[in-house]
């Protein structure tokens, strides 16, 4: 699996888009809920959208379970067959929010990115554009 993490607007979706030409794509909560077809061996699948899953998740379900599910889903990504990419949102840059809920909702986006990082064969940091490989070989 390769993570593609970034910012807002950093370019995360472009360069995916380029390095893996023809990949279908997918959002979070399509992925999670197991919507998403069976794909051919050699087909590349992007799973994208992780903060708009976890924002609707959050007054749904406790951190533990939210973790849980994000866990599950990424080993899944990972033991597919075929090039898997999930594009991380970054969110812990910045103001830090006064409502408890969306201190909460960047805990756990920061929680979800370290896990899917953790899991990744290869993590590459996206900013303005410009690709810098934190772990692993691009491919």
């Amino acid at each position: 699996m390769h993570v593609f993490l970034g910012g807002a607007h950093s370019g995360k979706h472009q360069r995916v888009a380029e390095q893996y030409p023809g990949a279908r794509w997918c959002k979070a909560h399509e992925w999670l809920s197991g919507s998403v077809d069976a794909l051919g061996s050699a087909e590349s699948l992007v799973v994208c959208d992780w903060l708009d899953w976890l924002t609707w998740a959050l007054p749904r379900a406790s951190d533990q379970e939210l973790q849980g599910q994000w866990r599950d889903a990424f080993t899944r990504l990972r033991s597919g067959p075929g090039p898997r990419i999930a594009i991380v949102q970054e969110v812990g840059r910045g103001i830090v929010p006064v409502d408890p809920e969306q201190r909460r909702l960047r805990d756990l986006m920061g929680w979800l990115g370290q896990d899917a990082c953790h899991q990744a064969d290869s993590v590459t940091l996206v900013r303005h554009g410009l690709m810098m490989p934190l772990s692993g070989a691009l491919p």
